[in-house]
């Protein structure tokens, strides 16, 4: 958890570098806009400052895309700890479930999915005789939403999971 915090605040100091960059080149020609009296001068100047960059654009719209995201998954979270059912239009794009089936509030399964929906349907089908499901925890690496399920499933040793303990 430590290590996903320093690069998250690593991540955002490269963010004010490169804001307060892009603010020292704006400053700098909001100064020689100011000594023009024309207007017509002032409007060509600025939309100079605003079409020649591109990659500045490209780079605020891809962190407003990714603090979507941070929200959505937020507001799932705080709906998996307040118990709302999740619908289709909570899934995240790209993110791995761990969830866990419950029978009288025993663990019976642990598992692993993208589709959480069409998987609990699937085990409602199944001879699997559970009363409840929970999300466990979210991940966006595949690879480590597995060694978290492997490790719960040593931990709890559900009567479903076909896996050797």
């Amino acid at each position: 958890m430590n290590c996903n915090i320093n690069l998250e605040l690593l991540e955002l100091y490269r963010e004010k570098y490169k804001l307060c960059e892009r603010l020292s080149k704006i400053n700098s020609k909001i100064g020689k806009i100011q000594r023009y009296t024309d207007e017509k001068d002032i409007v060509k100047t600025m939309s100079e400052v605003l079409d020649d960059d591109e990659e500045f654009v490209k780079w605020f719209i891809e962190r407003q895309e990714i603090i979507e995201k941070r929200k959505k998954k937020n507001t799932i979270k705080n709906k998996i700890k307040t118990g709302v059912k999740l619908t289709q239009q909570d899934s995240l794009p790209n993110s791995t479930y761990i969830y866990a089936l419950y029978d009288n509030n025993e663990i019976v399964y642990l598992g692993l999915t993208k589709q959480l929906d069409s998987r609990i349907k699937c085990h409602e089908r199944s001879e699997k005789v559970f009363d409840k499901y929970e999300i466990l925890s979210i991940f966006n690496d595949r690879f480590y939403a597995l060694k978290e399920e492997n490790r719960l499933i040593k931990m709890h040793k559900p009567k479903y999971n076909k896996q050797s303990f």
